[in-house]
């Protein structure tokens, strides 16, 4: 996905478009082109809301917004359930069994 990345010039603001980069290691890296895997807390929730469809009703009815003035919020999912003070392991647990079934993680 591309983002603005906006740079303040001598005179006035312009917008550069950059790839948003994340990292290699750690959970839900390449979860985009792996769909064994599990959903993690460490997910995007722009990489959520663009995997598996359904997820934005599915979160929002437990208290978790995903999408504001129509585009995705920005962090991690962990970081929007602890934001709401909702319980992170019964959330992820719920998602995994509905959103990936037969999948366990390792």
């Amino acid at each position: 996905m591309l983002l603005p990345k906006v740079e303040k010039g001598d005179q006035a603001a312009h917008a550069t478009i950059i790839p948003r980069t994340r990292g290699v290691e750690g959970p839900g890296a390449g979860a985009k082109e792996r769909r064994d895997e599990v959903i993690s807390p460490e997910d995007y929730i722009e990489d959520l809301l663009e995997r598996y469809p359904g997820i934005n009703a599915f979160l929002r009815e437990r208290g978790v917004v995903c999408i504001q003035c129509g585009e995705p919020v920005w962090g991690t999912l962990r970081e929007q359930v602890e934001a709401k003070g909702l319980d992170l392991d019964a959330l992820v647990k719920d998602l995994n069994e509905t959103f990936c079934p037969g999948e366990t993680e390792s």
